[in-house]
């Protein structure tokens, strides 16, 4: 039962990440290449494989947002737009969009 209930929340998010959001390019986030392989990004916030969550926390600097602002779905952790860490690396992904 468990087991089906964490596919059933992968399969979700993945839903919500193939309709609402980018795959980012991580030389457009002006961070440390070793904080992320792959991440997908919308208006809301960040998603990366919660496998890649250390690596973000410790090379990205996102191990100071608050607990508030992130969220473990399945396999898959939330860095919301609300913390302003997240929001700066959105910000540069826009701008990389528009140039």
């Amino acid at each position: 039962m468990l087991y089906d209930l964490d596919n059933s929340i992968n399969a979700t998010v993945e839903q919500f990440i193939e309709e609402n959001c980018k795959q980012g390019d991580r030389a457009q986030t002006g961070l440390d290449p070793r904080a992320f392989s792959k991440f997908w990004y919308c208006y809301e916030g960040i998603f990366i494989f919660d496998v890649s969550r250390r690596s973000l926390d410790y090379y990205g600097g996102f191990e100071y947002i608050d607990r508030e602002y992130v969220k473990s779905y399945g396999e898959y952790v939330f860095y919301s737009a609300e913390a302003d860490r997240v929001q700066e690396v959105l910000e540069r992904l826009m701008e990389n969009e528009d140039a």
